[in-house]
């Protein structure tokens, strides 16, 4: 279980070194209730199963916890930069919307700044994905980079 634990972190970006592990058996008495013992252990060194001996029963089941402390994310807040998106146009194109094909703006969603109003009928091209914002809508960025969709 340490093994995969600490494989698990290391996929998360996490050292070994920056780990907590502890180790917590659950022991039913001989009157059949349940207690927990925890123990901290090492990520590295091997586990002593005589913290176990603390409480006389049968363990009746073995839980291992991982955890790292981090750093607490800052969202940062943008001031608005105006309406226009005219900095984030890339080009023009036709597109489809339903049934009916109309000239379209593209825009580069990594472009718009908080406080662009886009509308539709629009693409906004990312390098991960597409945003259509159909005819009768419009997207507003606010100050956090999300965008709002509404209709107009």
């Amino acid at each position: 279980m340490r093994k995969e634990a600490l494989h698990d972190m290391k996929g998360e970006g996490i050292t070994p070194d920056r780990v907590q592990i502890s180790l917590e058996a659950g022991v039913a008495g001989a009157d059949g209730k349940l207690t927990s013992v925890v123990e901290e252990i090492s990520s590295t060194a091997p586990v002593d199963l005589r913290f176990l001996d603390t409480r006389p029963g049968t363990v009746e089941l073995l839980r291992l916890r991982a955890t790292a402390s981090m750093a607490h994310y800052e969202v940062v807040r943008h001031a608005p930069n105006g309406h226009s998106p005219a900095e984030a146009i890339k080009g023009h194109r036709d597109v489809i919307w339903g049934r009916v094909s109309d000239p379209a703006t593209l825009y580069t969603w990594e472009a718009l700044r908080p406080g662009n109003e886009v509308s539709g009928g629009a693409i906004l091209e990312s390098a991960w994905t597409t945003y259509p914002v159909l005819p009768g809508w419009s997207l507003r960025i606010d100050e956090y980079g999300n965008g709002h969709l509404q209709r107009r």
